[in-house]
């Protein structure tokens, strides 16, 4: 279990396959890099969620935020990841920095047989949205967006059920060489 204040990425780092993280829901969880899952870990929020798609307005409370605050993404996988699962989560950044993916799935992998490794991803009623996008206001004003995708999929055998993955549309924030374009956008991408 990993309280409020808690180190997230001392316990994925001490995991083994099989495990499931349990963080505390409506906890925030910062990193300035990204949160490295490893191979066979469940991470997932302490609240028991109800079947069905989230609803972020009526369920935030019950998930696990984590965010990045330097620009990488707030979820990544080991080289040759596989059987990851990450159940009822709050995935966006502190917004201060242009995030191109919030979740990499297979993106470490160097190898041929790292790629082919890298299956069964579950994602499952989490809430993955860049900063501009809470779940009080699902549909801001602005169109400046801190992300510009939800995920970013280099694995098979991929699952995403009952999240809610929304508002990645937009242009580049003013800080980003980019400002004013728009973003290439997808909530889920994969190349």
């Amino acid at each position: 279990f990993v309280p409020a204040g808690g180190d997230l990425q001392a316990a994925l780092n001490s995991a083994h396959p099989g495990d499931t993280i349990i963080v505390q829901a409506g906890a925030t969880f910062s990193t300035s890099g990204s949160f490295l899952v490893p191979s066979g870990v469940t991470v997932q929020s302490s609240a028991s969620l109800p079947t069905g798609r989230l609803n972020p307005a009526t369920q935030g409370g019950s998930l696990a935020k984590l965010i990045s605050t330097g620009g990488y993404p707030v979820i990544d996988t080991v080289a040759g990841g596989h059987d990851i699962n990450l159940i009822g989560l709050d995935i966006s950044t502190n917004g201060l920095r242009y995030t191109p993916d919030l979740v990499e799935l297979g993106y470490q992998a160097r190898t041929r047989a790292e790629m082919l490794a890298q299956r069964h991803f579950l994602i499952d009623r989490c809430f993955i949205h860049p900063a501009e996008v809470t779940a009080t206001n699902l549909f801001p004003s602005v169109v400046e967006r801190s992300s510009g995708r939800g995920i970013g999929i280099a694995a098979s055998e991929v699952t995403v059920s009952n999240s809610y993955i929304a508002g990645f549309a937009g242009t580049y924030p003013a800080n980003d060489a980019n400002a004013g374009q728009n973003i290439d956008s997808y909530g889920i991408y994969s190349p």
